[in-house]
């Protein structure tokens, strides 16, 4: 493939965004595609992966280099570099160095030496295991709408669109090479939505009934609520919640779409929306806001833009969740808390700190996954009843 030079400059436009503009990367490559609807599906990908591959290696490659992009022409030149390095048309000087640097593990995985080091004190020897992991691309995985067709069927649609998958889980299927899903017939049709595998287990764990009534208290733009609803078969109730708007209108959006109609969405305002719902929900699900460390394979900004701040700040919004949310479970019900980190901080210290001064609750069961166990998102699932 020739690359035209008018592709550098856009990858270098979309690295400008993302560390002098403070963007995300997924946000930044979407508006490019809207502002740029001329560009075919193979330019597309190209400005996609590239982008993703240096923000990846930000770090390893700004050393190649000799000093952090600081204009279009520096990020075209780390552009460059970068696919020579993944062409393999570098000069054996160039690969030399990087062989060099890649000694130092927080250059070879291009995270701040802070996030290394705090990583380091909480995951200890299993620290370079898990980057080493998180510094591949994600895979791309698929969950089956069960409410409209079944993953072998589903499997066979996706054929006649030239999409091979694989089936790997009781609704999820891997997609074997990258393509843009969301402009096949099947998507538009409601048949899947794109959902991790280690995502599609928190449904999994919370096991509803079809006459459960769920109050899904983090619900953002919904994907683990979709799950449910097909779960339960479109019985039952889920009423979701967040304090963000758009979030549960876009969750409104694809429920139209998959064709639940047991959700209902609520805008949480204040802490009357939650008083009103006192001791309402058999099974409250919380997906609580967290550093998303476990999903740095599909989003490696995340390790650009999360700080020391944030990261405690994140830890007390957890914490402040779980003790103001739980009193919308009732006395038997089951709760079950989620995180996309790997962090022991975020996840199974903040259980056994709320079960301490919550004695009523009861740890069930609970699920550590790190990237490398499976191949997947890292994630933390736990499962507690209330007595």
């Amino acid at each position: 493939m020739k690359i035209h030079h008018n592709l550098i400059i856009t990858v270098a436009e979309c690295l400008s965004d993302v560390f002098d503009g403070g963007y995300y990367a997924d946000k930044v490559i979407e508006r490019k595609f809207r502002m740029n609807k001329q560009l075919g599906s193979r330019d597309r990908k190209f400005i996609a992966e590239t982008t993703y591959n240096i923000v990846r290696n930000f770090r390893l490659l700004s050393k190649l280099i000799g000093k952090k992009p600081e204009n279009l022409k520096e990020y075209q030149d780390i552009t460059n570099l970068h696919l020579d390095i993944f062409h393999q048309n570098a000069a054996k000087e160039i690969l030399d160095k990087k062989k060099d640097f890649e000694k130092d593990p927080e250059v070879k995985y291009s995270i701040p030496d802070w996030l290394y080091n705090k990583i380091k004190s909480e995951l200890g020897g299993k620290t370079d295991e898990t980057l080493a992991e998180l510094h591949k691309q994600a895979k791309l995985i698929i969950r089956t709408n069960t409410l409209k067709i079944t993953p072998q069927k589903l499997k066979q649609e996706l054929r006649k669109e030239e999409i091979v998958v694989e089936i790997i889980g009781n609704d999820a299927l891997l997609i074997k090479e990258r393509t843009n899903l969301f402009i096949t017939e099947a998507f538009k049709k409601g048949y899947f939505e794109v959902q991790d595998f280690s995502s599609q287990l928190v449904a999994e764990t919370v096991n509803p009934k079809p006459s459960d009534y769920i109050i899904d208290a983090c619900a953002g733009a919904g994907g683990k609520a979709l799950h449910l609803s097909a779960k339960m078969q479109n019985k039952g109730k889920i009423l979701c919640l967040d304090i963000g708007e758009k979030k549960l209108e876009e969750l409104t959006l694809r429920a139209r779409r998959a064709g639940c109609s047991n959700i209902e969405t609520r805008f949480i305002k204040n802490n009357k929306t939650i008083k009103r719902l006192k001791d309402r929900a058999d099974i409250l699900l919380l997906d609580v806001p967290c550093s998303g460390l476990g999903v740095m394979k599909r989003n490696p900004d995340t390790k650009w833009k999360i700080s020391k701040e944030r990261l405690d700040e994140l830890k007390e919004i957890q914490k402040n969740i779980l003790q103001t949310y739980e009193k919308m479970l009732k006395v038997g019900g089951t709760l079950v808390y989620s995180t996309c980190s790997i962090m022991p901080s975020e996840n199974e210290e903040q259980i056994a700190e709320f079960i301490k001064n919550n004695p009523n609750y009861e740890l069930m069961e609970k699920e550590i996954i790190l990237p490398q166990d499976r191949g997947f998102d890292g994630f933390f699932i736990a499962k507690l009843r209330k007595n």
